[in-house]
């Protein structure tokens, strides 16, 4: 312990404690934004992409460009549909805008700006976002998609090295250094409309859209994350393309739009800024230790936060706010406010380095991080255990029918590198309980070598097929690996929501986008971009037919009014 004191104090000696949020930077949408500021935020992107790569995740100030990609590029399997896609991708967003700061190139009491497309849903592409003055269009001229114009033209910039093989196999052939750009011009985005509704969502667990606890449903019926990359990259593109899609500059300021759109959903109730849970989604995440509890109290994987550090965005340890911008539809139903469960918000440390400072060592600071972070405790088989400062349930995450369900609460203190110096924090033995019910499970090989997995508490099973072998079971997908020891998740059988056409028979797919007062719904996402996200295509085409239901019912009205450039059902266009 003396150690973790001597550490905590030149942690502290280096500016590296975090203060009260008094004057929060302001993210505005782009569109709000002088024509100076525009090109001030242009030139700070590409200065980063003029920096050697740094390696490391602690200091923004000494960050380049390519440690961005090469961070989301490492996570991206487990930082995507689960608990922690948000406090992930929000982490990220801060630690991307100290390190435009740190350039000198952008003023620290501005954030970065947002790309609110739900307010030009039906004409997107008409944004000056996509000139040859600022990120180049949104589609190409190039053989190869290649980027021609604009800072981030394929002879400005060169795309991340893609040491892993993550990026596309179609960037195999061409020009494989380029920026790709293929935007699916003519095609509609998801309105600000539909966006508002699921504001209503009354948890974390169903405002994410991660298997709902009893009584909820599913609200994000938009997946207007995976729409706003498929649509605003294209087919065989970088921002299309998971692992890889912060190759783009439109990343951040589409991840800025998401990270709004959770924001707004926190604003609602001040219980929504510490509800964080649900289940975490990988086997090689270091801060999960296998476990599919999403605990506040876990650190980050690549950024040097907590989850619980970055949950308010006006807390001590981020200080940003949004500007509001013509998609800030209100929902026409808010969700009820549950009582707060507060628990307490230690500090960051090395995470908010002051980049101002000449004086900090950010060898140092990252010498200090990587000596004390704490290795996972040893336990017994099949159970995980609390790490970094965290006293939380030990869970059996692998029960079958010859075991006994057992659980355990252990506390442990250790050193946390992220200023949770010796917190504890406590689970209730009835919440362990209903983890442990939720989690059992049986695994049935059958001779042609699939694996039926069938939960003791859920009306589902899931199938891993032959040739993969079981690696993590969490509550709505297992995680198994392939002979080449790639990672796949498996979820429960869909029973998918079929299109069904309004009784006048009116299809909103057959409304162009553009049109003043009808919405055009976002074209269907390809299965083969679910798959690189690792997500289920099944669920997504079933969210998707209820989306555009829905919006048959609303341009079904809006014929019904007589708008201008209404679409006749009978007749066709107008």
């Amino acid at each position: 312990m003396k150690l973790v004191a001597v550490l905590a104090a030149s942690l502290a000696s280096l500016g590296l404690v975090a203060a009260e949020c008094a004057n929060p930077r302001v993210r505005q949408e782009w569109h709000q934004m002088s024509d100076a500021d525009k090109s001030a935020f242009v030139k700070a992107t590409h200065a980063l992409t003029l920096r050697p790569v740094s390696n490391q995740y602690a200091d923004p100030s000494v960050m380049a460009w390519h440690d961005f990609v090469i961070g989301h590029s490492n996570n991206a399997f487990w930082a995507h549909g689960n608990a922690q896609f948000y406090p992930y991708h929000r982490a990220m967003l801060w630690q991307f805008e100290n390190a435009l700061i740190s350039t000198g190139l952008w003023p620290s009491n501005k954030g970065i700006p947002y790309f609110d497309w739900s307010a030009m849903s039906q004409n997107w592409w008409t944004s000056d976002i996509f000139s040859g003055a600022y990120f180049g269009s949104a589609v190409s001229t190039d053989p190869d998609t290649c980027v021609v114009n604009g800072a981030f033209s394929k002879n400005a910039y060169s795309v991340a090295p893609d040491e892993h093989g993550r990026r596309n196999k179609y960037a195999s052939t061409g020009d494989a250094k380029c920026l790709r750009r293929n935007g699916q011009v003519g095609s509609a985005l998801n309105d600000a409309t539909s966006l508002a509704e699921h504001l209503s969502s009354p948890s974390y667990v169903s405002f994410t859209c991660q298997t709902p606890v009893s009584g909820e449903a599913y609200y994000d019926e938009t997946n207007f994350h995976s729409t706003g990359h498929g649509v605003l990259g294209g087919p065989n593109s970088d921002l299309g393309d998971a692992s890889v899609s912060p190759n783009d500059p439109l990343f951040y300021m589409h991840h800025a739009f998401v990270d709004k759109y959770y924001w707004r959903w926190q604003s609602q109730c001040d219980a929504f800024l510490y509800d964080y849970t649900g289940v975490l989604a990988n086997s090689d995440d270091p801060v999960s230790s296998g476990t599919n509890i999403a605990s506040a109290f876990f650190n980050l994987d690549t950024w040097p936060f907590t989850v619980a550090q970055v949950l308010n965005t006006q807390g001590n340890t981020l200080c940003y706010t949004y500007s509001k911008s013509s998609g800030d539809i209100a929902p026409a139903k808010r969700p009820v406010c549950p009582t707060p469960k507060k628990f307490d918000i230690p500090a960051a440390s090395a995470a908010t380095l002051s980049i101002s400072d000449p004086a900090a060592d950010s060898w140092m600071v990252s010498s200090l991080v990587n000596l004390i972070r704490v290795k996972p405790v040893s336990v017994a088989k099949g159970i995980v255990a609390a790490r970094d400062g965290n006293a939380t349930a030990v869970v059996a995450v692998e029960q079958t029918a010859t075991e006994a369900a057992t659980t355990e609460v252990r506390e442990t203190q250790a050193a946390s590198a992220h200023g949770t110096f010796g917190t504890k924090h406590a689970v209730e033995k009835n919440e362990t309980q209903s983890i442990q019910d939720q989690n059992a499970y049986t695994a049935t090989e059958h001779t042609n070598g699939s694996t039926i997995i069938s939960y003791t508490q859920m009306n589902y099973t899931i199938t891993i097929p032959e040739n993969f072998e079981k690696q993590l079971v969490f509550t709505g997908a297992v995680v198994a690996l392939n002979e080449k020891g790639e990672k796949e998740r498996f979820f429960p059988p869909t029973k998918e929501v079929a299109y069904t056409a309004t009784a006048a028979g009116f299809s909103s797919l057959d409304v162009a986008a553009g049109t003043s007062c009808l919405i055009a719904p976002p074209p269907k996402l390809s299965k083969e971009y679910f798959a690189s996200m690792h997500h289920s295509y099944e669920r997504y085409i079933s969210s998707y037919n209820t989306m555009v239901m829905k919006l048959d019912v609303y341009n079904e009205d809006m014929i019904a009014s007589k708008c201008a450039n209404a679409v006749s059902p009978s007749t066709g266009r107008s």
